[in-house]
């Protein structure tokens, strides 16, 4: 990947059998560009990998044992930055795990096989993940396999087992169930293969005496239209333009290849080519969508000043009970909702609106909040206060941190699936980033018990801004205790997986 002010080159395997592989290449500046001291940062999300290494000599950089999903398409981030903290080039590492001595060899008496693993969307440890019914490289035809699902909570009265091949849905099964059955109970849904890829699934509820058919056509038969192959390029297009320069760059060129192919076999009728390449660009899309869209400011600190809004108005309450705060909620939730929505559509001006309406609140909830304050209580008591406050509700914070990344961490050793095990891992990286943050807060809360009483009204100041990171990772640590208790949002109504 050239960039401005570096280019990257992977040495290392693009396909492995393994589950581990090395991921090596080189750096070489642009004129100029002083690559001592610069570091290589590795991070990929679906495999819970952040990792980073010292550019060694020549810029050559090397990362061992870097774990793979099973039977996918593994695609990781990579960040050339210098010594100073400034990114110098990036770039995307793409690595397909498959398994061992799935090469087929043509011909009338070689084996048929699996060439991208059969799954279906289910739901572990409240999340959406897929699970493999047949693993690529598997040989057909494949007899009637039995899953033990269950019926999701809440149960909507309407369940969809969705099948894909690779990242291509192959089949979305509705199946209606009566919303009295309860939560949890027993699906039994079987799937088979035949040699020439037709494939039958069955599901069945516990309690229902009938087992519901279904027939999948092969997915060599499902050549997409026209109209399919517009749509999704149409879709990567879009995605585009909202990254940044030199990630979009880096798609850019992946894209251009993949529509070409595709030009290429349509026009000399390569069905299944077309069909492979299909795939790939809804693939392609999926790995655009999970990349950070370029608005500004970001996310994250709108989250913050929304929950600063809220504890001003808290604070405020407490101290003058007759403050009229109920519109001033409403209108601030209402504003943070719509931001939320304008990111999502990825509407910089609608975005920019909003977070300025926030903002110009937090201001005036700052002016009243002090005013109301320094009529009542002395500066220096109140910078006292606080600090007090701050480190008593820190210190319990970094406690649930520790035990809830615990256990998302013996729950991610224990688990088989890798998918599954990624998810833990996720949510396990996400604690100790609290955890992180929070050790940041302590210690600069310590500093202010140390120091207030010379000017209390900056130590006050220095304190508001260190409690929206601590209101964030109060509301992060929430989140993962419901994925614990099972009481995360289930957006999609798919069976539950016993065997996870």
């Amino acid at each position: 990947m050239q960039g401005e002010h570096a280019s990257i080159v992977i040495t290392s395997p693009r396909t492995t059998s393994e589950a581990a592989i090395l991921v090596a290449g080189k750096v070489t500046g642009a004129a100029g560009v002083n690559l001592q001291g610069a570091m290589v940062q590795l991070f990929g999300e679906r495999q819970a990998v952040e990792i980073e290494t010292a550019l060694g000599a020549e810029g050559a950089f090397a990362f061992r044992g870097v774990p793979l999903l099973a039977g996918v398409e593994n695609v990781f981030d990579l960040f050339v930055v210098s010594g100073t903290g400034a990114e110098l080039a990036t770039s995307t590492v793409t690595i397909a795990q498959v398994a061992a001595g799935s090469v087929r060899a043509p011909g009338p008496d070689s084996a048929t096989t699996v060439s991208r693993p059969y799954a279906l969307d289910v739901m572990r440890h409240g999340v959406v993940t897929r699970k493999v019914l047949v693993p690529s490289g598997a040989s057909l035809p494949i007899d009637r396999q039995t899953h033990e699902l269950a019926v999701p909570d809440p149960n909507t009265g309407v369940i969809y087992f969705k099948v894909f091949q690779g990242f291509r849905l192959l089949k979305s099964i509705e199946a209606f169930v009566d919303p009295a059955v309860r939560p949890g109970t027993l699906i039994t849904f079987t799937f088979t293969v035949s040699r020439d890829h037709l494939m039958r699934a069955t599901y069945q509820v516990a309690g229902d005496p009938v087992e519901h058919p279904v027939v999948i056509e092969p997915p060599d038969s499902l050549k997409p239209t026209k109209a399919e192959v517009s749509r999704v390029k149409d879709a990567i297009e879009r995605e585009l333009e909202y990254l940044e320069p030199v990630k979009q760059g880096s798609f850019q060129i992946r894209f251009k290849r993949l529509a070409e192919s595709a030009q290429e076999a349509d026009e000399k009728g390569d069905e299944p080519k077309l069909i492979d390449r299909y795939e790939q660009f809804q693939g392609l899309h999926e790995e655009i969508l999970r990349e950070k869209v370029q608005l500004k400011p970001p996310l994250k600190e709108v989250e913050k000043a929304y929950g600063y809004c809220v504890m001003l108005l808290d604070e405020i309450k407490k101290q003058q009970p007759d403050y009229a705060d109920g519109e001033i909620r409403q209108n601030l939730k209402v504003t943070f909702e719509a931001a939320n929505a304008a990111y999502r559509d990825k509407n910089q001006a609608r975005y920019a609106a909003h977070v300025e309406a926030i903002q110009k609140a937090q201001k005036s909830l700052g002016l009243d909040y002090h005013r109301i304050i320094d009529e009542k209580v002395p500066l220096v008591k109140q910078a006292e206060d606080s600090i007090k406050q701050g480190l008593k509700e820190v210190a319990g914070l970094l406690q649930q941190a520790d035990a809830l990344g615990g256990t998302f961490e013996e729950k991610a050793r224990s688990e088989s699936d890798q998918d599954a095990k990624s998810a833990l891992q996720n949510h396990a990286a996400q604690c100790r980033q609290c955890r992180e943050s929070l050790r940041t807060c302590q210690a600069d809360l310590q500093e202010l018990k140390g120091t207030y009483t010379g000017d209390p009204k900056a130590a006050i100041d220095r304190f508001y801004t260190l409690y929206p990171d601590i209101a964030h990772a109060r509301n992060v640590l929430n989140q993962k205790a419901s994925v614990l208790d099972d009481k995360a949002p289930k957006k999609e109504s798919v069976p539950i997986d016993l065997k996870g």
